[in-house]
């Protein structure tokens, strides 16, 4: 069963076992499963919380249930402080391989200019979503989210040289038979190609030529690409507002983890590197404005926590000292409890570091 979940996965089939050892489970209102005893279980992003419900009740072996999909569409998160408008996007510094470096964030790169860019037919914002579930999105409406066909948009928003046929083989099914393989990921490219025509209507493109497959712009977006632009835009910033300005782009472009909870082992690496810039954003960008606005900066830090590790002791530890500052010695003991509960339930505990910071704070005076 493993083993034919583990082949049927990239093309989006899964599988849902249901059973009298199934109760005890807990079905949000955003479709989001938990159980008291059974760990990692992923959110039912194609049913809603009711349809998930009736689908996880216990029922005679046989039994059959029809429900009707639709569309998981996030909360979008919770808005940053407000700043001034940024300025133009810095130019572009040499290409890379597009890997993530969490050092020196490779900037945006123009698009493929081989042959003239089609004309757009489509007004709007459109653009390849790549922070949580992949998916396009059009004017902040997802329109196409196919599992196999947005996780190579994906992986060419990461490897913008180019990548072929082979290597998608490789990187996404590498236990199926190689010819079946193979006409699979060129579907998907069709696929991909398809919805990138109806909703972008050129402005995102698949081009295909020596180097294989590239995802090219004309007119459209990547947030990927724009979150490091953002962040090369902080690194080389002249000045404070500037680096602030900055730093609110790429916060608010970080979503949630790449590619979100796709079973996607190539992405694993990309996305621990991109959480733990985002990470480093967020508390850059709250240093940033604690001085002026120590409260903005709290609001900074509790969205970090929201779009990036919720259990992260960094983020919990910079919050708590600044609530410290602030003489907030409630929000510091409230702040360190749920870093508790959260590491808890991952049969972790703080570092002892965390623990003998807690008395250090709360005997801080407001100056």
């Amino acid at each position: 069963m493993h083993s034919l979940l583990a082949q049927a996965h990239p093309v989006g089939v899964s599988g849902l076992l249901t059973g009298a050892a199934l109760t005890g489970v807990h079905v949000a209102a955003d479709g989001s499963l938990r159980a008291d005893r059974i760990p990692q279980l992923r959110r039912a992003f194609t049913l809603t919380a009711a349809a998930t419900l009736r689908l996880l009740t216990p029922r005679p072996a046989g039994t059959e249930v029809t429900i009707p999909l639709v569309s998981y569409r996030p909360p979008p998160p919770r808005a940053l402080p407000k700043g001034p408008t940024p300025p133009p996007p810095s130019p572009a510094v040499s290409p890379g391989d597009g890997n993530p470096d969490p050092h020196h964030p490779p900037a945006a790169i123009p698009p493929h200019t081989d042959h003239p860019p089609p004309p757009s037919r489509v007004a709007g914002d459109v653009q390849v979503v790549t922070f949580g579930r992949p998916h396009l999105e059009l004017d902040g409406v997802p329109v196409y989210h196919g599992l196999l066909s947005m996780e190579i948009a994906a992986y060419l928003a990461v490897h913008r040289a180019g990548v072929t046929t082979a290597t998608l083989v490789d990187q996404m099914l590498p236990d199926a038979d190689p010819a079946r393989a193979k006409d699979q990921i060129y579907q998907a490219v069709r696929r991909l190609r398809d919805a990138c025509g109806q909703a972008a209507g050129g402005a995102i493109a698949i081009a295909n030529g020596k180097g294989g497959y590239r995802l090219t712009l004309h007119g459209g977006r990547c947030d990927l690409w724009e979150f490091h632009q953002a962040l090369h835009d902080a690194n080389h910033a002249p000045d404070d507002p500037t680096r602030r300005a900055a730093l609110r782009r790429a916060a608010g472009l970080y979503r949630g983890r790449f590619c979100g909870d796709l079973d996607a082992p190539w992405a694993a690496g990309h996305a621990t590197t991109l959480e733990h810039q985002a990470i480093d954003a967020y508390q850059d960008l709250a240093d940033l404005l604690a001085d002026d606005d120590p409260t903005q900066a709290a609001v900074v830090l509790e969205q970090a926590l929201t779009t990036t590790d919720p259990s992260s002791e960094p983020l919990h530890t910079h919050l708590m000292r600044l609530h410290a500052r602030t003489g907030h010695l409630t929000e510091v003991r409230r702040v360190y409890d749920r870093l508790v509960a959260r590491l808890a339930d991952l049969d972790a505990q703080p570092s002892p570091a965390t623990i003998a910071l807690l008395p250090r704070l709360l005997r801080t005076t407001r100056p």
